[in-house]
């Protein structure tokens, strides 16, 4: 118990911080007499930098997703804060900031194969 709780904190998926849980989580049922199975799957990992957004003589912090691609250049802004907006909207070759709704919850990626729900498959 002791060595996993030295584990929890920030371990996204694909990162060795997340394997390590992983192989400490196969080898404690292995050990219990179970039978296990690891599905390998690639996935991006991502480190964050600073990100920002400038209007005028205004400098805002952004928070992109973990999953979210890098982005430089100049791009009209447009504010979204429910999923309604977005389907209603024409994001093409805007930057897209999203708050309100839209931002309540982290959205799983596209076709995460541990959880996705329909919601978070309507808004990707």
């Amino acid at each position: 118990m002791h060595y996993m709780r030295s584990l929890v904190g920030e371990r996204a998926v694909g990162t060795d911080w997340n394997n390590q849980v992983i192989r400490f989580i196969e080898k404690t049922m292995e050990d219990a007499g179970c039978e296990t199975s690891i599905f390998p799957f690639s996935c991006l990992l991502w480190n964050s930098k600073s990100s920002w957004c400038e209007t005028g003589d205004r400098r805002l912090q952004l928070h992109p997703s973990p999953f979210s691609l890098s982005c430089h250049g100049t791009y009209p802004a447009l504010s979204l804060d429910s999923p309604e907006a977005l389907f209603d909207a024409d994001i093409t070759g805007k930057a897209v900031i999203i708050h309100g709704a839209l931002a309540r919850e982290p959205l799983m990626p596209k076709d995460f194969p541990f959880y996705y729900p329909e919601e978070h498959r309507r808004i990707n």
